[in-house]
């Protein structure tokens, strides 16, 4: 449930050795061939071709030796020791090129320094141009990229877009690429702010929003006439704990030992597991063997679960109270504020940590990379997701509690007619099945549930991740947030008007002797605020993103059409092997395309054995595919035995 949308492996980075277009003949048929898009992000190159496993090795030493053992010897004297020292030690690896570029030292003596400051964003120059000036400047500007970073990979890629000297040195030095990636996995894993501040505030988060919700449950057990509402927050933490309980099993190896499973399911019921992955993925564990998820994912499929199963549906209860039952305390209000911040949280970590990954950003150009490279600006943007989904949130939550005073029933059955609108309208573009491999009942369930889930989370929490072809779609998107946003709560406080307020009255009777907890001309008000506020924070989001991106909120594509379009806009087998990841299904439309691509590509993958050839991959091919090329691989090994006997 956490891969909304399908990435192949991110150290895949190996194409042909001699690519070969496969529309090459299209000119000659007097078709038009398809427009490659230029990709500016390093992802799209293929650095690492020449790394064996020996050197990649070696080059994770060498990084290890320039920062040393002690994490807090850190300073500018002690850096440019720790590199000389390296020098020496790794003469062929470091030494050799340090003599060849003069302000490469310079720049890795202020990267290793590490200190967040003002500096330039970016730096124009060739590579031809660099003085020892400008690489104390490139050194210095790292810092800003890696704080913005969850991976170390990210930071250097939004480091190199925003100096394109450093595209061409690490096209000449692609050792040099793979170094300063391992140095900045190691830096993230030993600095306090960035990833660290990032896992730990979303840590503090949830715990206090868990916290708050079990203080309200107390209050509403001990108050009269509140009983309703604590069995309901009961029951949705009972719900978010299940889920829990069933994630971090599922994911734990056959061979994980009782006393590994205690560990991990108490740490769910005692609501500390926000904490316990927090920790986890600060100190750089690595995945274990046989484990289904990274740290890093669990945590995110952790906190999805929390904000589908306990963060919304705990806002819209708590709102409820304060709105209509007299429950205005200072601890409920602290409550929602948890509730509405650590959805926000949530929300913009899910949309930033997908916009920024290299790897995505490669497969769908046109879509990923909204967020710019800048760190100041990518801060500003991480901000503003938040209080943008937090105040949408709180804004949908209003208007939903109103409509739920006025008639629960009616609300419930709004909520399932706005539900079957949107499946319908799958349906009909024939778009319903979700992207992932499966048969039957099996995919049916899967793409049910995935489509409602999605569907109610953004509904209520406005992630523009989900605005991808393979979940909402962008126009839909768009049309349904707006709609959310402007009509909804206008036609709730409407419709609470007329079953439930002044103008319920029958004319004969006198309106005087009726209270009501709010006048429909303070609860306008009120949404009005709510809707200017979220408004003012979507002109200043879309303000900071890329203006080249703004297009992709009103694409209308289906899974199959931007699968296609992948496809087709691309010579690189990495970025076409992503076709492979969907179900058979959504390539139908072009499978002689993926055909022609299996069998030209399959001797020569058997040969080279690129990153992303798998054997999981090699098992998602077709099976007539599959056959087929198998066939051309023996009689390529057939060529090879006669040539050898010969």
């Amino acid at each position: 449930m956490v891969q909304i949308s399908p990435a192949p492996n991110t150290d895949a980075k190996t194409p042909k050795s001699n690519p070969k277009d496969p529309h090459a003949g299209d000119l000659e048929k007097g078709l038009k061939k398809p427009k490659i898009i230029p990709q500016p992000s390093r992802s799209e190159r293929s650095y690492r071709d020449d790394i064996s496993s020996r050197d990649d090795a070696e080059l994770q030493t060498l990084a290890r030796d320039l920062l040393g053992k002690e994490p807090g010897q850190v300073s500018d004297n002690w850096a440019k020791v720790r590199m000389k020292t390296c020098a020496q030690t790794h003469d062929k690896t470091l030494g050799r090129i340090l003599k060849e570029y003069e302000w490469l030292g310079p720049m890795i003596d202020h990267l290793l320094y590490n200190k967040l400051r003002v500096v330039q964003s970016t730096c124009e120059k060739s590579l031809a141009e660099l003085t020892v000036e400008d690489g104390v400047i490139l050194g210095r500007m790292f810092a800003g990229h890696l704080s913005t970073s969850v991976m170390g990979e990210y930071a250097i890629d939004a480091w190199i877009c925003a100096c394109p000297c450093l595209d061409e040195f690490f096209a000449k030095e692609p050792s040099m690429l793979v170094m300063f990636e391992k140095v900045a996995d190691l830096l993230l894993e030993r600095v306090s702010w960035g990833l660290k501040l990032r896992c730990f505030t979303g840590a503090i988060l949830s715990t206090a929003d868990i916290s708050t919700d079990i203080f309200m449950l107390a209050t509403y057990f001990y108050t009269d006439g509140q009983a309703k509402f604590a069995y309901a927050t009961l029951a949705m933490l009972s719900v978010s704990i299940f889920f829990q309980l069933c994630a971090v099993v599922l994911i734990q190896p056959k061979t994980t030992k009782l006393k590994d499973y205690m560990v991990e399911i108490s740490s769910v019921m005692f609501f500390v597991k926000p904490a316990v992955d927090a920790y986890r993925v600060a100190s750089g564990n690595k995945t274990k063997e046989g484990v289904m998820a990274s740290p890093f994912l669990e945590m995110t499929l952790i906190k999805i679960i929390e904000l589908f199963s306990e963060c919304i549906p705990a806002s819209i209860v708590q709102i409820y109270v304060v709105f209509f039952n007299e429950g205005g305390s200072i601890a409920a209000y602290t409550s929602i504020f948890a509730s509405l911040m650590t959805s926000g949280f949530i929300c913009a970590t899910i949309s930033y940590d997908f916009d920024t990954s290299p790897t995505r950003r490669k497969q769908i150009a046109d879509f990923y990379g909204i967020i710019p490279d800048h760190p100041i600006r990518r801060a500003l943007c991480f901000i503003l997701l938040i209080a943008l989904s937090a105040s949408f949130l709180l804004l949908k939550g209003v208007g939903l509690t109103i409509c739920i005073d006025a008639a629960d029933s009616h609300t419930v059955l709004y909520l399932f007619a706005e539900l079957a609108v949107y499946l319908i309208y799958k349906v009909a573009r024939n778009d319903y099945w979700y992207w992932t491999p499966g048969k039957g009942f099996t995919r049916f369930y899967i793409s049910t549930c995935f489509r409602v889930f999605i569907k109610l989370v953004t509904d209520f929490t406005c992630i523009i991740q989900f605005r991808h072809p393979n979940e909402v779609g962008s126009v839909y998107f768009c049309l349904s947030t707006l709609y959310n946003a402007i009509v909804f709560p206008i036609l709730a406080v409407y419709y609470w008007d007329k079953t439930k307020g002044p103008s319920s009255i029958p004319a004969h009777e006198n309106i005087e002797d009726y209270t009501f907890a709010y006048q429909p001309s303070s609860m306008y008000s009120n949404i009005l605020i709510l809707q200017v506020f979220w408004f003012s924070l979507a002109i200043g989001f879309f303000m900071t993103i890329r203006r080249s991106h703004i297009q992709s909120f009103c694409r209308d594509n289906t899974t199959s059409s931007n699968l296609k379009k992948q496809f087709s806009r691309t010579n690189e087998d990495f970025i076409k092997s992503n076709v492979l990841t969907y179900h058979q299904d959504f390539h139908k439309g072009f499978v002689d395309e993926v055909e022609a691509w299996v069998l030209e590509g399959w001797v020569e993958w058997h040969e080279h054995k690129p990153k992303w050839f798998t054997k999981a991959m090699k098992k998602a091919v077709p099976k007539g595919m599959r056959e087929k090329a198998d066939k051309l691989l023996m009689d390529r090994k057939d060529e090879l035995d006669k040539t050898e006997y010969a």
